[in-house]
């Protein structure tokens, strides 16, 4: 299914404002060079590289063709600082010899399976004293549970997806070396309706969840089990500032 970068930057509305608030907590400075670890469609990109002018620069690795492109093709005309490269973030560390000040991942890690040696790749990557901004789910809410399951895929859908507990995630910190300087709370992601939450859900998982998929029998039993506003993630996110 194709469009689906579209649709995730009209939807993920909650990535966004949480990624604002990891980049307000990151407090960057005007000649830092910025590693950003799963740079979607790139607004957030955007924002940490018009900080960042005119003297600091930021990589942006994405693994998704759909996504880097729309973020290339709508990057603001006066933003000339981002180096925009296509591949997973591990295949990327094993090759750069880059040293980064800043690290930030917004809603990226529960995509990685190796979450220890991505963690440890992180620590390698950055000079002595940088930080790394983290936010990452740990569990996946019940109504995203009963979404997926009630397609053919929901068990390969919720198999691609490698969460761990706050403890295990500040265990894999710890264990790579770094120092949690500061932890802190996002708000609810919050839907008007559950029509909305499937199609956020769609564009989040790349389509391996599908609206079309579900049979009208089991999406009106979705309905009226999740009716009104939906609030989901914020007991599910895990968010920290962390330093080399």
């Amino acid at each position: 299914m194709h469009n689906q970068a579209h649709l995730y930057k009209k939807v993920a509305s909650g990535q966004y404002q949480a990624g604002l608030n990891l980049i307000k907590h990151l407090q960057l400075s005007k000649n830092a060079l910025v590693l950003d670890i799963g740079a979607g469609t790139g607004q957030l990109t955007y924002t940490m590289a018009q900080e960042i002018l005119p003297h600091g620069q930021v990589v942006a690795i994405e693994p998704d063709q759909e996504r880097i492109s729309l973020a290339q093709q709508n990057s603001p005309k006066h933003i000339n600082n981002i180096h925009w490269v296509i591949d997973d973030f591990l295949s990327f560390a094993k090759t750069t010899e880059l040293s980064f000040d800043v690290a930030y991942s917004n809603y990226v890690f529960h995509w990685i399976k190796q979450q220890q040696l991505a963690v440890d790749a992180v620590y390698r990557l950055l000079k002595p004293g940088a930080k790394f901004g983290f936010c990452c789910v740990t569990g996946m809410p019940e109504v995203i549970k009963d979404i997926s399951f009630a397609t053919k895929n929901g068990h390969a859908i919720v198999k691609s997806l490698n969460f761990s507990f706050a403890e295990a995630w500040l265990s894999y910190f710890k264990n790579a070396g770094f120092r949690i300087l500061q932890h802190y709370e996002v708000p609810d992601y919050v839907f008007a309706d559950l029509d909305e939450v499937m199609q956020w859900w769609q564009a989040t998982t790349h389509a391996r969840f599908q609206v079309i998929n579900l049979e009208q029998k089991q999406l009106s039993a979705l309905q009226q089990k999740y009716s009104g506003k939906i609030h989901i993630y914020q007991k599910e996110t895990l968010c920290f500032i962390a330093q080399k």
